[in-house]
């Protein structure tokens, strides 16, 4: 699907990670472990001021973005996982959170949208249907491959690989 040197050379930003951030707005995802699997939260920040038009036909736009940060959990305790989740994203000012919500998933986002809609956050279900899977990994394979080096057009979907960040499990893990 992709190279770790593409990712390197083209999409890694000499940045560590960012472990709290309540000024910038952010965008959680979050992929609920299944089995022997782990649970992953990813912290983005999106330029939602600049947007890019992609197709002028339909007025299709992307925004830039930034990884700011993982979390990552083992095993399937959720209980213990919930409370992990709400104190890592709460380190973050953030308006939109996608989560998976299929089967272990929908317990978990019904958990985190009770507890975050009433504060004013938009909480949304993501059912892994195999046309979604489809859709999210043709979305998610222009957003890797978006930069143009000969237009000058950078990526739009970037994250942090300085020397230090290179050290953290996390990122070893994110590769």
């Amino acid at each position: 699907f992709i190279s770790e040197e593409h990712l390197r050379l083209h999409l890694g930003v000499d940045q560590y990670v960012t472990n709290f951030d309540k000024k910038n707005d952010h965008v959680i995802g979050i992929d609920i472990a299944k089995d022997y699997d782990s649970t992953v939260v990813t912290i983005l920040e999106v330029d939602w001021e600049h947007p890019v038009l992609i197709d002028p036909d339909t007025q299709m736009y992307r925004h830039y973005k930034k990884v700011k940060n993982w979390f990552e959990i083992s095993g399937d305790d959720y209980d213990s996982q919930f409370i992990q989740i709400c104190e890592f994203i709460d380190n973050y000012k953030w308006s939109t959170l996608v989560c998976d919500a299929t089967g272990v998933g929908a317990h978990m986002f019904d958990r985190l949208s009770n507890r975050n809609k009433p504060r004013g956050k938009n909480c949304i279900p993501f059912i892994f249907t195999l046309p979604d899977k489809s859709y999210g990994y043709t979305l998610l394979k222009r957003e890797l491959f978006s930069m143009d080096e000969k237009k000058r057009v950078p990526p739009r979907l970037t994250f942090p690989d300085s020397e230090g960040a290179r050290k953290l499990k996390k990122h070893q893990n994110f590769m």
